[in-house]
């Protein structure tokens, strides 16, 4: 077990850090290097960059440990076998010395200023845990591109305990708070870990426990932060044996906080809440498992028990047919699609050649030019009852353009020039006009 930095290891100990990033990783040779460089971007002093290895075998491991020795703040944690991102988060949180935690995933992006403006409004509003929107793109650019908190990013708003639980209901009515990457005050993860049983829903489960010791956890609707979602991904495959254990750490909460005397009504029914979702996804996936065995009668027992679960087999045909309508990608060799973006749509359709000033739903075109009404803002974090600043439907604008990659982006201010860089995917260009 090593532990590979790009200091010295003879130099004094430096001053803690603002910021310690933690990061969980496995096999992510395909990712790695782009999300540590948007880490190194952040606009803040004072970070540390923990990468906590869980026994990587395909090769990435060279190109963090050639980073590592590039930037001093570079941490590798390595040689540990697989225990799952919890047991690698754990880890990190061992050696962690910032004021402030920030978890990022191994394979997604930041905006630069994201720690910067999440530190600011979070010591604004007195915030124990601060989160941002995210962006959520599809790294086959075959999926538009979404704003994980929906039409709750208008404003910058509290979750207690009651709302997290029922936002991270599984297919749940409301966003899913659970995908959120947070900060966290260092000082209320003492004597607080992640649950190395969960393989899954082990965010959920941290803050959940944090939020019950009475911390304060604010979430702002500005997306600086960009989810990848891909084949590999984690957080997409469910199956009873991730299932069972997020059952069973949740009944262990409930029970404890009734022992404590410490449940409320409006904490029971959010447990019961998403307790119903999980059985139900649990009766789902024992179903498949059954059919793909053909274990007909067991498969029978769980349709008359569950009629829901049978139900649900039919949603995946139901997307594929909704898919087989959506975008696709552009073929090569075509010309651009050139999506503008501005305040005002007769100039810029006047310099682009413009013919489509709606804002209708974004598509490819075979050299078409949309124009995309937006106003260039302020890059900052709304407080509680400020107006919707529009940099959430900028960026899904943005992003949903730029994701089908065939495609050029020109925008009118550096504002936008500089959310168009984060928000696209590889493959589109980016030009401010002039």
């Amino acid at each position: 077990m090593t532990d590979e930095t790009g200091s010295m290891g003879s130099e004094p100990q430096a001053p803690p850090p603002t910021v310690s990033v933690v990061i969980a990783h496995y096999n992510g040779a395909a990712f790695i290097e782009d999300t540590l460089d948007s880490v190194r971007r952040q606009t803040i002093a004072g970070l540390e960059i923990i990468v906590s290895d869980d026994g990587s075998t395909d090769g990435s491991l060279p190109i963090i440990r050639r980073i590592a020795q590039e930037d001093p703040r570079i941490r590798l944690l390595e040689g540990y076998g697989n225990s799952g991102p919890a047991g690698a988060r754990n880890r990190a949180l061992a050696v962690a010395r910032g004021e402030w935690i920030a978890v990022v995933d191994a394979d997604d992006l930041l905006h630069p200023r994201r720690f910067e403006l999440l530190l600011a409004a979070g010591e604004r509003d007195g915030a124990d845990i601060v989160a941002d929107n995210m962006i959520a793109f599809d790294d086959a650019r075959l999926a538009p591109c979404v704003a994980v908190l929906g039409q709750r990013a208008r404003s910058a708003f509290t979750i207690d305990a009651p709302l997290y639980i029922r936002a991270n209901a599984l297919r749940g009515k409301i966003a899913a708070l659970g995908y959120l990457k947070p900060m966290i005050r260092r000082e209320w993860l003492s004597g607080v870990r992640y649950d190395e049983t969960l393989r899954i829903a082990e965010d959920y489960d941290l803050i959940v426990r944090i939020l019950l010791r009475g911390a304060r956890f604010r979430c702002y609707p500005t997306p600086l932060y960009f989810y990848r979602r891909h084949a590999q991904s984690i957080s997409f495959r469910l199956s009873p044996a991730k299932l069972a254990p997020m059952i069973e750490a949740d009944e262990a909460m409930r029970r404890e906080l009734t022992e404590q005397a410490r449940m409320t009504p409006e904490l029971a029914a959010a447990f019961q809440e998403r307790a119903a979702t999980l059985m139900s996804s649990l009766d789902f996936e024992m179903l498949v498992h059954a059919l793909k065995k053909r274990a007909w009668g067991a498969a029978a027992t769980i349709c008359l028990r569950r009629p829901r679960a049978m139900v649900r087999l039919a949603e995946p045909f139901k997307s594929a047919i909704r898919r087989m309508g959506g975008p696709k990608r552009p073929a090569s060799g075509g010309r651009p699609h050139i999506y503008v973006l501005g305040a005002d749509p007769q100039p810029i359709s006047e310099q682009a050649g413009a013919t489509d000033n709606s804002n209708a739903a974004i598509g490819p075109g075979d050299g078409a030019v949309t124009f995309i009404p937006v106003r260039p803002q302020p890059l900052t974090m709304a407080a509680e009852g400020d107006e919707a600043l529009g940099l959430v439907s900028q960026a899904v604008a943005i992003a949903n353009a730029a994701a089908l990659a065939a495609c050029r982006i020109e925008v009118l201010s550096e504002e936008l020039l500089d959310w168009a860089a984060f928000c696209i995917q590889p493959g589109a260009q980016c030009i401010l006009l002039g």
